[in-house]
């Protein structure tokens, strides 16, 4: 088979379901190095492509654009539909419930189109990242790594720092603000150096806790671009959180993670590489207690002097 000439991967989702498709990237990139390697995303994920030099080029797949594609309607002639025409090889992670964009896809692109899953379920006892390189099958690529990983530039005083997400995209996933307080507090009593991150969703939650603790070691970055989260986090010597992108995120960056986990399938979801730890309640996420945090955190995460 001709190697592909333009490759275009399309993925939508929130953070974490982007993250786990990073290996499908590098499988591509590996695979072939000399192709041109674009992709149709969420305009956060493509900054954040681009501030790790990922691919060539992105798109935004919120741009209007793009609405033409999801409507059961003949497609009109526009410069979009004429760059997408123009990949020879087309991997798509859309949620497609009636075919009707996979179906424009083909109408468009005379090139291979490979569908794979975009959303794995619970239940489905491997990783998901290891569901999303299923799609590549066809192209029998062999022995594709499936950790996530990005590399971001960082400066070694981010070292000294412990982030901290005390939120997620569900209430379902969150560790009582109640027992963030508990954890924030004694660590601000050992003297660590913490930053508390949190996006748009959990805002007022980080803000909250932020403004309780706020001095000179303790700091909130809140709803801040992608690309400036992960080169933050890239420094950090650890984070804890919950089941989220972030967590996600960190996990890529190589960053030492505890995680409090709630009800999500924690086979296929938990972040990959072997720097996460994962805490359990008996009763779920909100029974684990502070103490069996703590411990988890200087037993997993390197301190250094502060």
């Amino acid at each position: 088979m001709k190697k592909p000439q333009r490759i275009l991967v399309i993925r939508g989702g929130a953070l974490g379901d982007f993250v786990v498709s990073l290996p499908v990237l590098a499988a591509l990139r590996g695979a072939y190095p000399k192709a041109h390697l674009g992709v149709l995303c969420h305009r956060a994920h493509g900054r954040l492509l681009e501030a790790a030099n990922c691919v060539d080029e992105w798109r935004d797949l919120e741009a209007r654009d793009w609405v033409g594609l999801f409507v059961d309607e003949p497609l009109r002639e526009s410069g979009s539909n004429a760059w997408l025409s123009g990949f020879d090889l087309i991997v798509s992670f859309l949620h497609d419930a009636t075919g009707v964009v996979h179906r424009h896809i083909n109408q468009l692109s005379g090139g291979q189109l490979l569908i794979g899953c975009a959303r794995p379920p619970n239940g489905a006892c491997r990783p998901a990242s290891e569901m999303m390189l299923e799609a590549l099958e066809p192209l029998d690529l062999k022995h594709c790594d499936p950790v996530p990983q990005l590399q971001f530039d960082f400066e070694n005083e981010g070292a000294k720092i412990l982030a901290l997400h005390p939120g997620s995209g569900s209430e379902l996933k969150n560790w009582p603000e109640a027992k963030w307080e508990q954890l924030i507090g004694r660590l601000s009593e050992e003297g660590e150096r913490l930053l508390l991150i949190g996006g748009e969703s959990e805002a007022d939650r980080v803000g909250r806790l932020a403004d309780q603790f706020a001095s000179e070691n303790v700091r909130a970055m809140i709803n801040r671009p992608l690309p400036e989260v992960a080169q933050t986090l890239a420094g950090c010597r650890g984070m804890v959180g919950h089941d989220s992108g972030v967590s996600h995120l960190s996990a890529a960056l190589n960053v030492p993670c505890v995680l409090m986990w709630g009800a999500t399938d924690e086979e296929v979801w938990r972040p990959a590489g072997n720097g996460v730890s994962i805490l359990r309640g008996t009763n779920g996420i909100s029974s684990i207690e502070v103490g069996a945090v703590w411990d988890e955190i200087k037993k997993c995460l390197p301190s250094i002097d502060s």
